[in-house]
């Protein structure tokens, strides 16, 4: 192994080893006093342009996925001096999961890196308080003080629930203050079925046999598949497999009919023969097109969108788009309702520029975990529209969670 690649995993394994720095109650850091902040010749602070919606089509296709050049609504700061309110104190991380997983990794490379994105350099420190796959780190954080020195990476998990009505105890999605996540993707998502089977969406209807394809729980990338079963067309989901490795397995010796994790990024590590075999052919996709690259290296047409082949009603593609947001946005950095928008306006800005600070990406490609940030906004608008759904949008969304 090369010294510089030794150096960097050296580092990623330090990082990981400062989960001792935090207990697993976090203790509120004061604030400065009330008189470090002058308000009285301050301007009212004015929201920054948000982009205007496009108007809705008849047919509306695939939601574009978040990329980083997506604009934030940030808030203009005010006059408050942000050097000295931030100059001192400790920002808490706090992690709903164990150390050493996703949550926990990404959060400990951007408590390591942020510090001098923010005005007066403060501290950062990660507390793991594991409990009810998030739920308990993320109510600590809906109650604690809204002065931005405490935050969690959300799971995706909780925003479904809250828009139709399942109200996810001590958390209020519409009230909580949202920053950001690291970890969107831009990759298609797209129904793939063994080349044995049939080759095309037209061939596996015709047929008349129903094709199946798993995954460990509903959501995720699941969500299309979710969708066209629900909708009565020839598909049926398989749950309880526990993982990637565990479901392109069973698809390798015919267990399964087909899969959604069907890139690059899930093949060519686990399954590289299949891309010269081109054992797998995709028949319809959602998110975004299909990369070209991939169609060429398995030998396979374009395939026609989701909405080309599922008859669905406007608001059904709504809840589907709408859900796949939610999974992109996993790990949304979340704090406490009624963080003052100066600094709010703070914290996402400087989340922005951690993502592409050198030691942030050099630590991320150390853990394989791929950079992609997150606008709020894009969330926010989202859950705009969810909270207008119908029974039938409320339903759908019930049916792709397996929340019935």
């Amino acid at each position: 192994m090369k010294r510089s690649a030794l150096l960097i995993l050296f580092a990623l394994g330090a990082l990981i080893a400062l989960a001792a720095c935090g207990g697993d109650d976090p203790t509120p850091t004061p604030k400065p006093a009330a008189t470090a902040t002058p308000t009285a010749a301050a301007a009212p602070a004015q929201p920054a342009p948000t982009p205007t919606k496009a108007a809705p089509k008849a047919a509306p296709k695939a939601a574009p996925t978040p990329t980083a050049s997506a604009p934030t609504a940030t808030p203009t700061p005010t006059s408050r001096d942000m050097a000295a309110y931030f100059e001192g104190q400790t920002i808490q991380i706090v992690v709903g999961f164990s150390p050493g997983g996703g949550y926990d990794t990404v959060s400990r490379i951007f408590a390591a890196s942020a510090s001098k994105y923010f005005p007066g350099s403060p501290r950062f420190v990660v507390v793991n308080r594991p409990g009810s796959g998030g739920l308990r780190a993320l109510q600590a954080i809906s109650k604690a003080d809204p002065d931005g020195f405490s935050v969690t990476p959300m799971a995706s998990r909780f925003i479904v629930p809250e828009v139709i009505g399942n109200d996810v105890e001590g958390f209020d999605l519409f009230k909580a203050t949202l920053i950001g996540t690291a970890t969107a993707a831009t990759v298609h998502q797209t129904y793939c079925v063994r080349r044995d089977l049939a080759t095309s969406w037209d061939e596996m209807k015709a047929s008349g046999k129903t094709y199946t394809v798993g995954t460990s729980s509903p959501g995720g990338d699941m969500l299309g598949a979710a969708l066209m079963e629900y909708l009565g067309h020839p598909i049926k989901v398989i749950y309880g497999y526990g993982g990637t490795s565990e479901v392109l397995a069973a698809v390798d010796r015919g267990e399964l009919d087909g899969t959604t994790r069907c890139n690059f990024n899930f093949i060519e590590p686990l399954f590289p023969e299949w891309i010269p075999n081109k054992t797998v052919v995709p028949v319809f996709w959602w998110r975004t097109n299909v990369d070209p690259a991939w169609l060429k290296a398995i030998g396979a047409p374009e395939p026609p969108s989701l909405w080309d082949v599922a008859g669905a009603t406007a608001e059904q593609q709504a809840a589907l788009q709408f859900g796949d947001t939610a999974e992109n946005m996993t790990r949304m950095f979340t704090m406490a309702p009624g963080v003052p928008d100066d600094i709010v306006a703070v914290w996402r800005q400087a989340f922005r520029d951690t993502l592409v600070d050198p030691k942030f990406v050099k630590l991320m490609g150390a853990a394989s975990l791929k950079i992609g940030y997150g606008d709020p906004q894009i969330l926010l608008d989202k859950l705009d529209g969810a909270s207008k759904f119908t029974e039938e949008g409320k339903a759908t969304l019930r049916a792709l969670y397996g929340l019935d």
